[in-house]
């Protein structure tokens, strides 16, 4: 599962309508179909979204 963080100081609705809060990690359903979409690219691009895997398994804390 895929979850999106909003890296801007304005919330912002995701294509789906799932509202963006700023600094708050959101799980998207249907990443695949969403990651094709121009704006969605345009934000990661930008900056303004960040992506990461909620499945993949998190780092050694020591």
């Amino acid at each position: 599962m895929i979850k999106i963080t909003n890296t801007s100081r304005a919330m912002f609705h995701f294509p789906d309508g799932t509202p963006l809060e700023p600094g708050v990690p959101t799980t998207v359903k249907d990443w695949e179909v969403h990651s094709k979409n121009a704006a969605v690219r345009a934000w990661i691009d930008q900056g303004v979204l960040a992506v990461t895997d909620a499945t993949a398994p998190a780092p050694d804390e020591d």
